[in-house]
C-alpha cells in the first residue's frame, strides 16, 4: 500500500512538471469555491502536513495566513477573490494545488476564508466566486 502511495505520488509530480502553467494574466474568471483544512491530513502520511508548495497546512492554519489552491496559478501568487452573494473579497495566497478539476471548481480556500467569505456558512460548502490575480 505504501509503495502503491509513492508510486502514485510520482506520477502526479511527473505529471504536474509536464503541464504547462499559465497565470490568470489579470483576467477575471468565475466559478465555484470550496473549502479544506487540516481535516484532510488524515490521508497525508507525512505528520506536517505539507502543501504543495512545501509549507505545513497545520502552520498554515495556525498562522492565520488566507491561502488557497489553484491549478493554473503559480504558488505564491496573489488572487483577489470574491463571493458574487454579498461583493465580500479576500487576497488569498495560492500555496496548493487543486481543486480537482474533474468537480468544476475554480479554487479551493482555506476554511477560515471560506468562512468568512460565506458568512460563516461553511455548511454550503461550495459557494460561487470571481478570482482575478492580483499584481
Amino acid at each position: 500500500m505504501r509503495q502503491e502511495y509513492w508510486n502514485l505520488k510520482l506520477s502526479l509530480l511527473i505529471a504536474v512538471a509536464i503541464i504547462p502553467t499559465t497565470s490568470l494574466a489579470s483576467e477575471t474568471r468565475q466559478g465555484t469555491a470550496s473549502w479544506f483544512s487540516t481535516e484532510s491530513c488524515v490521508f497525508n502520511p507525512d505528520p506536517r502536513c505539507p502543501t504543495a508548495s512545501g509549507q505545513s497546512l497545520y502552520e498554515l492554519e495556525r498562522r492565520g495566513v488566507a491561502f488557497g489552491a489553484m491549478w493554473d496559478v503559480p504558488l505564491g501568487s496573489t488572487v483577489l477573490v470574491c463571493y458574487d452573494e454579498t461583493a465580500t473579497c479576500l487576497p488569498i495566497v495560492i500555496l496548493d494545488r487543486g481543486p480537482n478539476t474533474r468537480l468544476g471548481r475554480l479554487i479551493d480556500l482555506d476554511k477560515e476564508s471560506f468562512r468568512l467569505l460565506s458568512g460563516n456558512r461553511l455548511d454550503r460548502g461550495l459557494i460561487p466566486v470571481t478570482v482575478k490575480e492580483m499584481p
